[in-house]
């Protein structure tokens, strides 16, 4: 093994050779007898002595003072000479013990600086005021990844980072000024951040710059970190938050602001409760108590509550906050507003519930085809359409064979196309069924690619149409027995657009024009009209109103030949309500419009002569009226002659009946106020007491058939008689009062009352005791009607007759009346 050479000591020689030197002079200058000079010679060799062997150097001091004595003793024992070098000797040895002693203290202090420097956890870094450095310790290489020669005597700006080269120097000079900042620093690639503290000495005419850092660069990553992650959950769409152990917010971002409406600085430190509904904080704490019992993160769906009270229906993801020392001390939560997928979801459920009704109510399902296995994936519905049981998935042949044998080929055709250069297809045929029942089917395809764009299969729908099949089938079976009606009727019939414009007609239409259905359709409808004019407000009229009834026109042939018509339109509509135009049927009246012409000829030559009839029946009877007359002034009996009159007045009556029918314009009814009122003033004018009695009349305007008329007018004549006869007698005066009226319930009431003496009580309107009473009764019979006669209050006779016109229907009877009833008579003041 090879011994270690030892480095030669320089001190060694510096020490001897100065010693030597310093004992020479003494002993030369004491044999001179000089003693004042030469033992200063003797501190330089002490001084180094105790500077570079510190404590041992203390020794060779004291020896050098001993050895300094003792050549004075030998070679020059003066007394007092001897006295002065003893005390010189004191001297001597104390600068020794004090050089020795100071620096054993200095090298112990620098010791304790080196252990410190080199050992201290935190970069230590000494640099120049140029920006050399002059000294880093273990952890400021350690720091830089570099050996201690690859750092001393480098610039401060070969660890700068290049960004910051193009700064101002000064500014990113770390050793410019005593100051703490965080200084970054490229190693290896990489920037690392020292929160540095430099500290400036100077000694010397030089400033040593002592810089003593942190090694911050986790941390400041960790903050890029907490920052990226505060941005992310501050920007966050979802409501983020966390709370104490007593559930009181801690922090709240500004999604849980948005989605809940609560501010953060309005809810921060208050109980998180505030955004819980009332029957879910149960269930909230329950929760909130497992997951400090626990630590378990959970997930789950809650309820929250918006500011203004809106429920909000939420995917929560809570978890535990633990410390170092895996102590729970808080709980944060993610909120996500799902309230309206959840709608959506019950949306969605309950239209696919809709679809499978759907499905089933109109026999509609889905399939897929798989090349891969050749098989068909049926919907239960499809399956139920084929009427095999759900879940049934045939081979690609197998669905083929459900086809009829007519389709087959067909649906091998268009099925291959799909698969192999997908186009789609959508056919109408028939299958049958596993029950051999034929069904007719809407089938659709497309193909299925995958993300090569390469067909994988073949998807579609199948529907059940047999029954609209049928109903097509009828449909067009009643379209054409309708259009052979159409052209089979003999009138003409069209079908108008809202422009007026003609879009059909029937075989008719073209014969009474003489245009052919070609030219017509299209055409304007009021061209073929002698008055367009009035064509044109007709169908406008049925669009206005939605109909018209029997509008009289006059269609012009082409040759020029006119037809008298009436039409009758309505509008017709499609399925969503909207008209569509305006169907027209003309009705041909040339032909009754002539033969009315005829009629109303033959008809006023009949009116005439029934004229003609009713004046000469009225003339006949009033020549017996006559002859009555004058055959009661040839008798001188008052009896006779009062039933002369009596007849005379109902004859009159009928007359009158007759003269109102001739001088009318309808022969058949006559004007029953007017009638009445003539009647009852001729009547009364015949009796010589006439004058003194009053009569009043309340008439409604009403008509009457012949036949009701007369019988009217005789019962009128023989009331009015009697009243005349028998009312008055003793008074020589008095009232009487005539109505005619109509009631709610159609029938007619003749009211007669007078306020004469009454009726006797000996007769009996029951059995007709009078002829009069007789007449009265048989004459109400003749027109069935019913009547009433009673006292009149006040005084006087009061009757009533109820019937109605010959062809009116519905019952006539006795009815209570008051005392204002029908009244034409004031109450009697006697």
């Amino acid at each position: 093994m090879k011994r270690a050479i030892r480095k030669p000591d320089p001190w060694l020689p510096a020490i001897t050779g100065t010693a030597l030197i310093a004992i020479v002079i003494e002993i030369i200058l004491l044999q001179e007898g000089v003693t004042q000079v030469y033992p200063h010679l003797f501190y330089i060799p002490i001084i180094l002595a105790g500077y570079r062997f510190q404590r041992s150097g203390i020794l060779i001091g004291c020896g050098l003072a001993a050895v300094y004595l003792l050549l004075h003793i030998i070679i020059f024992p003066d007394t007092i000479a001897l006295a002065e070098a003893f005390l010189r000797f004191l001297v001597m040895a104390g600068v020794g013990i004090i050089s020795g002693t100071f620096s054993w203290k200095l090298t112990e202090s620098k010791q304790i600086y080196q252990t410190l420097f080199d050992d201290a956890l935190n970069p230590v870094l000494i640099a120049d005021e140029d920006g050399t450095y002059l000294e880093a310790n273990k952890a400021a290489l350690d720091f830089l990844n570099r050996s201690r020669d690859e750092v001393i005597g480098k610039s401060v700006w070969d660890f700068v980072p290049p960004e910051c080269l193009g700064q101002e120097r000064e500014a990113q000079n770390p050793f410019t000024s005593q100051r703490t900042r965080e200084t970054p620093f490229l190693v290896d690639g990489e920037v690392k951040t020292l929160l540095l503290n430099v500290v400036p000495v100077r000694a010397g005419g030089k400033t040593t710059l002592y810089g003593i850092g942190l090694d911050i660069t986790g941390q400041k990553k960790a903050e890029k970190i907490q920052k990226r992650l505060a941005s992310i959950v501050e920007s966050s769409g979802d409501a983020i938050t966390s709370l104490d152990l007593n559930a009181r917010v801690i922090t709240w971002n500004r999604g849980a602001e948005e989605i809940l409406g609560w501010k953060a600085r309005e809810i921060i430190g208050r109980q998180y409760s505030l955004v819980i509904p009332l029957e879910d904080q149960p269930i909230f704490i329950d929760y909130f108590n497992e997951m400090i019992a626990t630590k378990t993160p959970q997930v789950r769906e809650v309820n929250r509550q918006h500011r203004s009270g809106r429920k909000l229906r939420m995917s929560a993801t809570i978890s535990p906050i633990l410390d170092q020392n895996g102590t729970i001390i808080a709980i944060s939560g993610i909120l996500r507003d799902i309230t309206r997928e959840k709608e959506m979801e019950e949306r969605l459920r309950k239209n696919e519930a809709i679809l499978r009704i759907a499905g089933k109510t109109v026999q509609f399902g889905g399939y897929s085809v798989s090349l891969a296995d050749s098989r068909i994936t049926w919907s239960d519905e499809v399956a139920h359409i084929h009427d095999e049981e759900p879940g049934y998935s045939p081979t690609i042949d197998e669905g083929i064979s459900y086809y009829a044998p007519k389709w087959q080929e067909r649906i091998r055709d268009v099925f291959s196309a799909c698969a192999k250069d997908g186009i789609p297809y959508d056919e109408e045929m028939e299958i049958i069924t596993g029950r051999e029942t034929r069904k007719w089917v809407r089938t659709t395809g497309e193909a299925i690619r995958d993300e090569s764009g390469e067909i994988i299969g073949v998807q579609g729908a199948c529907q059940d149409i047999t029954e609209q099949k049928v109903a097509d089938d009828r449909l067009q079976r009643t379209f054409f027995y309708t259009r052979g009606l159409i052209e089979a009727s003999l009138d003409p019939l069209v079908t108008i657009s809202p422009d007026g414009l003609i879009t059909d007609v029937n075989k008719a239409t073209e014969t009474v024009t003489g245009i052919s259905r070609e030219d017509l359709i299209g055409s304007d409808f009021a061209t073929y009209f002698t008055d367009p004019k009035k064509a044109q407000e007709g169908y406008r009229e049925a669009f206005r109103s939605g109909f018209v009834r029997d509008y009289a026109l006059t269609i012009k042939n082409i040759s020029g030949e006119t037809r008298d018509v009436l039409y009758n339109a309505s509008i017709y509509c499609d399925q969503s309500e909207t008209v569509q135009g305006v169907f027209a049927a003309a009705r041909d009246i040339t032909r009754e419009k002539e033969m009315m012409q005829k009629i109303q000829e033959n008809l006023y030559e009949k009116e005439t002569l029934l004229r003609e009839i009713h004046h000469r029946v009225k003339n006949n009877m009033q020549v017996v009226s006559s002859l009555l007359h004058l055959q009661a002034l040839t008798i001188g009996d008052e009896r006779f002659m009062g039933a002369f009159q009596d007849s005379e007045n109902r004859i009159a009556s009928m007359a009158l009946v007759h003269e109102h029918l001739y001088q009318s314009g309808n022969l058949a009814r006559i004007n029953a106020a007017e009638y009445v009122r003539k009647l009852s003033l001729e009547i009364a004018h015949s009796y010589s007491s006439s004058g003194k009695i009053t009569m009043t009349h309340r008439l409604d305007d009403l008509t009457l058939d012949i036949d009701t008329a007369t019988y009217c007018g005789l019962i009128v004549n023989e009331l009015l008689s009697n009243a005349m006869k028998h009312a008055f007698k003793g008074r020589g005066e008095g009232r009487i009062g005539i109505s005619l009226e109509k009631d709610e319930e159609g029938s007619i009431i003749l009211t007669f009352e007078d306020d004469g003496i009454g009726m006797p009580e000996t007769i009996d309107l029951q059995t007709g005791s009078t002829l009069g009473v007789e007449l009265i009764r048989t004459f109400v019979r003749q027109i069935k009607g019913s009547y009433s006669c009673s006292p009149r209050p006040g005084g006087g006779t009061r009757w009533q007759i109820w019937f109605r016109n010959r062809g009116d229907t519905g019952p006539v009877g006795l009815r209570s009346l008051t005392e204002d009833d029908t009244n034409p008579l004031p109450p009697s003041s006697a």
